[in-house]
């Protein structure tokens, strides 16, 4: 069995960026085996986890910005039924914050791309 100290769990705590802080710890006291064990699951969390993690993330990334977008059009559409609205005029973002008026003659379709 591979007895690994509670030391090196309670130093696995985690910043305010939600990384994990490496353990101070010093290995050399503990038989190779241990060593070895440690430095395998080290590289197994450097070379697999923390990349699999940070691709998570940044798809998370993509869906909260996607879902923003998303309620933004709820909420525009719903303004718009709630005030009654057959025609409208609105700016439209062509992109890099560069804006145009709209004008709509005719509320009862949108078209969403």
């Amino acid at each position: 069995h591979i007895f690994i100290d509670l030391a090196i769990i309670n130093s696995l705590g985690r910043n305010r960026m939600n990384e994990v802080k490496p353990p101070q710890i010093d290995f050399s006291k503990y038989p190779p085996e241990i060593q070895s064990a440690v430095q395998k699951y080290s590289e197994f969390i450097n070379d697999k986890l923390e990349p699999d993690l940070q691709r998570v993330l940044e798809l998370r990334d993509t869906i909260y910005t996607r879902m923003s977008e998303y309620l933004k059009l709820k909420t525009h559409i719903d303004t718009i039924r709630a005030q009654g609205l057959e025609e409208l005029e609105t700016k439209v973002d062509l992109g890099s914050d560069f804006f145009v008026k709209a004008y709509v003659p005719d509320t009862s379709f949108i078209f969403v791309s």
